[in-house]
């Protein structure tokens, strides 16, 4: 199996973004995706599951919709399984940081109280260069930014993080992918569908060959839900607005625009508009 690139979500505000502007679905994806849906089409050649098949398509819910949506859900359950493991690799690669810069702090201190009569020694060196005003005052800031960037390293878990901490990352990372589904299923249909969802995500992950036994139980996939609408009330409310954006952008487009790669591009988008801002901030 292709193992995906960590997803991250947040509460960002939505930007707008047209079909013409929707990158393709990374390469990888696009293959694992093609590999997986004859299976899945051959996992739900049951009763039960065409039942619950058909009960979706009854409902006015396009196939290929349907298809993106398990494979990400499921996807993302494989995904959450090796949350921990990067969060502590994360967390030792934080910490070796923080110790070089707690060891560069008493050399910076020296290096900025340097003075020649009553101008520190780096400004005169701004001067001979004949650099811009806003160079000096990058760098007059910069002992600030670090001091805020080691403060926020030190908000990241250690080696000692809670094992409960760790299991709460790894349930919201695999509840992601599921809530979408049934985020959709609301914004289109009107309901969450638990039961029809516990029966085709139990096909969706024997075609995934899931490494992981996440419950698939009507219960489960309720429980699922309902802890991540409780928790991230916000971020469910951005994926509804994003479904609806893409059921009106199908209408203004008068084409079938694809679920999951419509909702990648718009987190793509965010994730953009968020490094931009964070390049045009002067330091």
């Amino acid at each position: 199996m292709v193992e995906q690139d960590d997803r991250t979500h947040s509460g960002r505000r939505a930007t707008k973004l047209s079909a013409a502007k929707i990158p393709p679905m990374d390469r990888e994806d696009q293959w694992a995706f093609a590999k997986w849906v004859p299976r899945f089409r051959e996992k739900i050649r049951t009763d039960e599951r065409m039942a619950a098949w058909d009960t979706l398509a009854k409902k006015r819910c396009l196939p290929g919709d349907l298809e993106w949506a398990f494979y990400w859900a499921i996807d993302s359950m494989e995904t959450a399984s090796y949350v921990p493991a990067k969060l502590r690799a994360f967390a030792k690669a934080s910490g070796e940081v923080r110790r070089k810069i707690r060891d560069l702090w008493p050399s910076l201190g020296v290096m900025m109280r340097l003075k020649i009569l009553r101008y520190p020694v780096w400004s005169l060196f701004f001067g001979l260069l004949q650099l811009e005003k806003e160079e000096a005052v990058r760098f007059t800031k910069f002992l600030r930014e670090l001091a805020q960037f080691e403060a926020c390293l030190k908000l990241f878990p250690g080696k000692k993080t809670a094992a409960s901490t760790l299991a709460q990352a790894q349930a919201e990372c695999e509840a992601h992918g599921q809530v979408i589904l049934q985020l959709f299923l609301k914004v289109f249909t009107g309901s969450v569908c638990h039961k029809e969802t516990a029966v085709l995500l139990e096909a969706a992950g024997e075609a995934y060959n899931l490494d992981v036994s996440p419950s698939f139980s009507e219960a489960a996939v309720a429980q699922r839900y309902k802890r991540f609408i409780r928790s991230h009330g916000d971020e469910a409310k951005e994926i509804k607005r994003d479904l609806r954006m893409l059921r009106a952008e199908r209408v203004k487009e008068n084409q079938p625009l694809e679920l999951i790669p419509f909702l990648i591009a718009r987190e793509k988008g965010r994730a953009r508009e968020l490094m931009d801002l964070i390049e045009r901030r002067p330091l």
